[in-house]
């Protein structure tokens, strides 16, 4: 039984505060992290079409220079179709070699992987989705965290909030480091078989994201404000379409890392309606 807290008034009569608003607390509101998606990056991978990050390179990028031990990226994806290996981001010397650095593929029609240093489920630095096919599923949210930095090294990637499985011994040390991040192919150096189809909300994150701080920016499908998080003090890069101006994309997050549209030619993503 609640015990009651008495006050006496200006005319010494008694008043009870049980159940009242003591005055002069005013209830906090809740935390409104809403954001209204308006566009999002149509890619064509016949044309290489991609976002790079022209002024730094990835390893300074989430403040690891030569020694990269953690990170997370976050993206949205509604994919048009694919033929294998389909680069959606990443950063490494070159496609064909696929030894450094780190990216994220479709496989196939329900496969991707998230690698460190190699793209070969052999070398057991890949995690895998068997999941619903890419290009019939609609927008869906990807996060890979990778976590090196102490203790057994993680390597994740979470497809629409839900963790996927680990397929070995992950890696403790990323080769390299030194290229741009690169959304839309895998890297600037051999920029082939790229992304097809529409993406938004490109994040790079300086350490691994937990399972609910991924859960909490897949938000049941609808996008977040990500710099309203509690964790936002982790984010390095925030692109979003919305932002996109003369061919550079600023950077949401504050930090200055903004992006450059480029592909062959005159081609470059545009922008399009449909979003998450």
């Amino acid at each position: 039984m609640p015990r009651s807290l008495w006050v006496h008034d200006p005319d010494d009569s008694a008043v009870s505060l049980v159940g009242r608003t003591p005055l002069g607390v005013i209830p906090s509101p809740a935390l409104d992290l809403s954001l209204t998606d308006t566009a999002s990056l149509a890619f064509e991978n016949a044309d290489e079409e991609h976002v790079y990050s022209a002024a730094i390179d990835f390893d300074d990028l989430v403040g690891q220079a030569g020694a990269v031990r953690a990170f997370s990226f976050s993206l949205w994806v509604d994919v048009t179709s694919l033929v294998q290996y389909d680069a959606v981001c990443g950063a490494t010397a070159n496609y064909n070699t696929w030894d450094d650095g780190w990216g994220f593929y479709l496989v196939t029609a329900n496969t991707g992987q998230f690698w460190i240093n190699v793209n070969e489920v052999a070398a057991q630095n890949a995690v895998t989705n068997a999941g619903a096919n890419w290009t019939t599923r609609g927008w869906t949210h990807v996060v890979g965290a990778w976590n090196a930095d102490g203790g057994s090294p993680t390597l994740t990637l979470y497809v629409d909030g839900v963790a996927q499985t680990d397929t070995g011994t992950i890696t403790t040390t990323m080769v390299e480091g030194n290229y741009p991040v690169v959304w839309g192919v895998s890297s600037r150096v051999n920029e082939i078989q790229g992304y097809n189809g529409d993406s938004a909300e490109f994040s790079i994150w300086n350490r691994a994201l937990a399972s609910n701080e991924v859960s909490a920016i897949y938000n049941s499908g609808v996008p977040t404000n990500l710099v309203k998080h509690s964790f936002a003090g982790a984010l390095a890069l925030w692109w979003r379409s919305e932002d996109l101006s003369g061919g550079t994309i600023t950077d949401a997050s504050g930090n200055g890392n903004d992006g450059t549209l480029d592909g062959t030619g005159a081609a470059v993503p545009e922008t399009t309606t449909n979003v998450p």
